[in-house]
């Protein structure tokens, strides 16, 4: 199964709490390791980000809303948004997008490096889904099909429903109607996640990744009903068990899977995650993994 090479499957996630927080388990790294990341790109220039703000930033995106200021509420988008199997060579532009928006996030002073990053994101991350297209159909074309595959959902909905949507996640239809991504996930069937040492107690078991949703569409139940169809493949795929990874420290994440029925099944330990080299904020160890069950598959 090819898992994307760049910084290994994300599945950081958080909704209908009030706030959303999305991001990538393989950045959250210290401020070196994004200079590392940006620093061979001619004429970027990375300004220097003081380490009260370096060390604490990622931390801070990942904590749950606890202010007594109350959240607009927007009307779910669950009449409105429609869900299917990535194909079209105009989605996977926008999902690879979507991901690189979602995934990767930076301090207001690296804002002009990072959104060069992003679009180097942005590329990679399309060709890796179109790769993994092409292997599904020379596979389903030859009858050489295997069980462990990776199955990408995407969410999109008509742009009227979206409050100035990003021109970067919009597309035209092949029957011409006007639609926006405002989410996507993947699920991968196997025994064993590729970059994780959490594995599940299943011989048939599914692993959520990547699962993101768009800033204009936060808090309207995207996430929830991405989840819900990816219980219904996992069902279809004969799938034991479904299960995610997330960082310990992630509360936002935590609490909407929790909300949604998953459970902890395996837990990394400090010293595991620091010889892995899992690093949040510069701080070695404090973004150690936590593996969650599906209760409700």
């Amino acid at each position: 199964m090819r898992i994307h090479a760049y910084n290994g499957p994300r599945s950081v996630i958080g909704v209908d709490n009030g706030r959303q927080c999305i991001l990538s388990k393989g950045l959250l790294e210290d401020t070196m390791c994004q200079e590392r990341n940006l620093g061979w790109i001619p004429h970027a220039r990375i300004p220097t980000v003081p380490k009260h703000i370096a060390r604490s930033f990622h931390q801070e995106r990942l904590k749950k809303d606890t202010s007594a200021v109350p959240v607009e509420q927007l009307p779910p988008l669950t009449h409105a948004l429609m869900i299917r199997t990535l194909s079209s060579d105009d989605e996977i532009e926008c999902v690879s997008w979507l991901r690189a928006k979602a995934f990767y996030a930076y301090p207001p002073e690296r804002k002009f490096a990072g959104e060069i990053h992003q679009m180097m994101i942005a590329e990679e991350e399309s060709k890796s889904l179109k790769a993994l297209r092409l292997d599904a159909t020379l596979q389903k074309k030859h009858g050489t099909e295997s069980t462990d595959k990776t199955i990408t959902l995407v969410a999109f909905c008509t742009r009227t429903e979206i409050d100035n949507p990003d021109e970067n996640l919009c597309f035209t239809d092949t029957d011409g109607s006007h639609l926006t991504v405002v989410g996507s996930l993947d699920i991968h069937f196997a025994k064993a996640l590729a970059g994780e040492v959490l594995i599940g107690s299943s011989e048939h078991a599914a692993y959520l990744a990547n699962v993101c949703t768009a800033d204009a569409a936060k808090r309207r139940g995207v996430a929830a009903m991405l989840l819900q169809r990816a219980r219904d493949v996992a069902r279809e795929n004969e799938a034991d068990d479904l299960f995610v990874h997330t960082m310990a420290v992630n509360e936002i994440a935590r609490a909407f899977y929790e909300k949604n029925g998953f459970v902890v099944e395996k837990e990394e330990t400090s010293n595991q995650a620091h010889y892995r080299g899992r690093c949040l904020d510069g701080v070695e160890g404090l973004a150690r993994t936590v593996l969650l069950r599906d209760s409700l598959l």
